[in-house]
């Protein structure tokens, strides 16, 4: 299960390296999306932020609740840097967002 959420938002950042760094700067603070895992819908929340450098980040992040007391975190995204290059958030800026 840990793995079909973790494609899910990989998925989306998948998608936004498609995307020129002009439209990705100027995506909305925040959002949601749905990803259908094992036959269910599952809500996402996405946010944008925007660093002093003009380095923009994007992350995707899902949750998923066991035996009704464990939470599970998943994170992807990726990062616009100020020359326009767009990569994907490395291990340690997706680390960020989990604390």
């Amino acid at each position: 299960m840990d793995e079909a959420y973790q494609n899910a938002v990989d998925r989306q950042s998948d998608y936004l390296l498609t995307k020129k760094a002009p439209e990705l700067r100027s995506m909305p603070k925040s959002g949601t999306f749905g990803a259908v895992i094992n036959g269910e819908l599952v809500q996402g929340v996405w946010s944008h932020f925007i660093f002093d450098n003009d380095v923009h980040q994007i992350v995707y992040r899902l949750e998923r609740i066991s035996m009704k007391i464990f939470v599970s975190q998943y994170f992807s995204g990726i990062k616009v840097l100020p020359n326009g290059q767009v990569n994907f958030l490395d291990t340690q800026e997706l680390g960020y967002y989990e604390l």
